[in-house]
């Protein structure tokens, strides 16, 4: 296989990798908190039973939380960089 296709090769596992890593961020700080997803129109009696949304100030809070970084996007961001700078030198020799 070239070098130049194992480059873009690796580049572009790198750039999937830094997105997966920032997932895993996005995800442990709690910001997708308060996203509802309704697909299907309740009835009455299920509409009824149905949790509240949470209140406005509860959502903040989590949300103000510090960013955390856990070892599964550590992991996902150092690889991904390593990949993305392999793939550069690779794709320019």
């Amino acid at each position: 296989m070239p070098k130049m296709v194992l480059g873009n090769i690796d580049f572009l596992v790198g750039l999937f990798l830094i997105v997966l890593g920032s997932v895993f961020i996005v995800g442990a700080g709690h910001l997708f908190t308060g996203w509802r997803f309704h697909i299907r129109k309740k009835s009455d009696l299920e509409a009824e039973n149905d949790p509240k949304h949470p209140k406005l100030k509860e959502v903040g809070s989590v949300k103000n939380q510090p960013i955390r970084v856990n070892k599964y996007a550590r992991y996902c961001l150092g690889v991904g960089s390593f990949l993305i700078v392999l793939g550069i030198i690779l794709t320019s020799i």
